[in-house]
Formats: structure tokens, sequence, C-alpha cells
């Protein structure tokens, strides 16, 4: 399960650091936009979780 998590989050990272490399975001706008996908995709291995459990 955390092995999971960590994939979730390395890839998140390396997406949004793609993706503001390609916008051409400024170095503050690239650290925003990663914290905001960092977030989503707790909450999205949080309702995975939630999920996951509310079925056993």
């Amino acid at each position: 399960m955390m092995m999971i998590l960590g994939i979730l989050l390395l890839s998140t990272v390396v997406v949004a650091l793609l993706l503001g490399q390609l916008a051409k975001l400024s170095f503050r706008e690239r650290v925003l936009q990663t914290a905001a996908m960092l977030a989503a995709a707790f909450v999205f291995f949080g309702l995975v979780v939630l999920v996951e459990s509310a079925t056993h």
C-alpha cells in the first residue's frame, strides 16, 4: 500500500514539474502547481483506501 502511495506521489511530482516546464511557469507557480497536484493525489489515495476498506 505504501509503495503505491510512493509511486503515485513521485509520478505526480514528475508530471507537475514537466507541465510547469512546458508552460514556462515561474518557480513559484511550479511549486504551487505541484502542491495542488500532491493534495489532489492524497485525496484520491484517501478515497481509494476508504472505498477499499468499506468493501471488505
